[in-house]
């Protein structure tokens, strides 16, 4: 099957659609043909209280919810707001980072219209007089081979440039046209040590993209070349699950939420989360023999899942630490592995949209300042509750996990920059 597309060298979406978005193709014996494929594997774990028969008919039936035929899911499962890119807000807009013809500089051209069929983009983003984006009738090319231009969606790209700088001291002192040289030169090279030349696709071979970078080799467009198992779905139907409400199975299991858009802050639980009662057991652990004020110096050492795993050794360990969860994971958020949650103001609009989602978790605490969602991010706040907002995020939220896949890809450009530019 001949490629169409060319994929986002840091996300691993490709150029047409932003997609994939669609788990297998409309018709009606492709769905089928994928109902009995999964079928197959799950019937041995749920016989006899389901049969096979009835097992396919139930995939079938949510598969077919999720198709074109009901292209709302599209939005109230990933946020993107129809199938046509040209009407999403963060997946229409590109860059393609490269020389032009013979010169030698390397240029951030801002695209949309990609063509699948002539493998191009047919609109170029320009900045008008009064800082106003006008857009132009140009065509802008691209390719997988040493050399040519490389392509990354401009979201990503923006989140990379901003994670990258507060990451590294080499890179924090670029300004925008250094950035994109050392960029372009970081990809186009090979290096040593790693297989690292790229690819047809334009994705390189030596970075952890998830199942989504199986697409690349063919189905561009469907979600099932990125399915790694289905575990989830077996146990979801198990426990009663039908319809619409496989979703969280079927993204799980196809790789879905790496198609998320990665900047839907999740909002509160409709039932808060129980916090597990801690282990109880005949012997006292060493933190009951510690005094507190020891406990409480060793506790912002800790990393997030020790800090999360400390609270169940008992109820007076909880009771000491719970008054520095919040504190000590604000300092996560801000300079530690979790930097990622922040928003960043480069992208437009992005601070407004996670205030929102913010001040649902924390409304009766925030300054009335925040009434109008200021530019100045809820979590920069000492007292929000990060406990059960990174918990919401870690373990509910595909766009919040799509988030910190990308902040993991980041995290290994910049090893390679270092490696490369020391």
């Amino acid at each position: 099957m001949a490629m169409h597309f060319y994929f986002c060298v840091l996300s691993a979406i490709h150029s047409y659609e932003a997609g994939p978005a669609l788990f297998t193709y409309d018709e009606p014996e492709d769905i089928a043909e994928l109902a009995q494929e999964l079928a197959k594997e799950i019937a041995p774990k749920l016989e006899p209280e389901l049969s096979f028969e009835r097992i396919q008919t139930i995939l079938q039936d949510s598969l077919q919810l999720f198709s074109n035929e009901h292209n709302d899911w599209l939005l109230q499962y990933t946020g993107r707001k129809t199938y046509y890119v040209k009407e999403d807000n963060f997946y229409r807009t590109g860059v393609v980072i490269g020389r032009r013809g013979s010169s030698p500089k390397i240029e951030v051209r801002r695209v949309e219209g990609y063509s699948r069929d002539y493998r191009e983009w047919d609109t170029l983003l320009i900045e008008g007089e009064n800082k106003e984006v006008v857009r132009i009738s140009e065509v802008t090319q691209c390719g997988g081979l040493k050399g040519s231009p490389i392509f990354c969606w401009e979201g990503p790209y923006t989140y990379f440039k901003h994670w990258l700088r507060s990451s590294s001291v080499s890179i924090s002192h670029l300004d925008d046209a250094a950035f994109a040289d050392f960029f372009f030169r970081l990809v186009d090279s090979d290096h040593d040590g790693c297989l690292h030349r790229r690819r047809v696709s334009g994705l390189l071979p030596c970075i952890p993209y998830g199942a989504i970078q199986n697409t690349q080799d063919g189905e561009e467009e469907l979600l099932r070349a990125a399915r790694t198992d289905s575990k989830s779905i077996a146990s979801a139907i198990a426990a009663g699950a039908r319809g619409k409400d496989l979703w969280p199975a079927l993204a799980a299991d196809f790789g879905a939420w790496m198609v998320t858009r990665p900047d839907i802050w999740p909002s509160p639980p409709a039932q808060p989360h129980l916090i597990p009662i801690p282990i109880s057991s005949g012997s006292e652990t060493i933190f009951h023999t510690l005094p507190p004020e020891i406990v409480l110096q060793i506790i912002p050492l800790l990393d997030l899942h020790d800090l999360i795993s400390v609270q169940l050794v008992s109820h007076s360990v909880r009771a000491i630490i719970s008054p520095l969860l919040d504190t000590t994971l604000w300092h996560h958020v801000h300079f530690g592995g979790l930097r990622w949650i922040l928003p960043i103001h480069e992208v437009e609009g992005e601070v407004e949209r996670a205030n929102l989602a913010a001040t649902k978790w924390s409304s009766s605490t925030l300054p009335s300042s925040f009434e109008n969602h200021a530019l100045e991010p809820v979590f920069n706040l000492k007292g929000f509750p990060f406990m059960p907002f990174i918990r919401e995020c870690l373990q509910n939220s595909d766009s919040m996990r799509n988030r910190q896949r990308l902040w993991r890809i980041s995290q290994q450009f910049r090893l390679l920059w270092e490696s490369r530019f020391s």
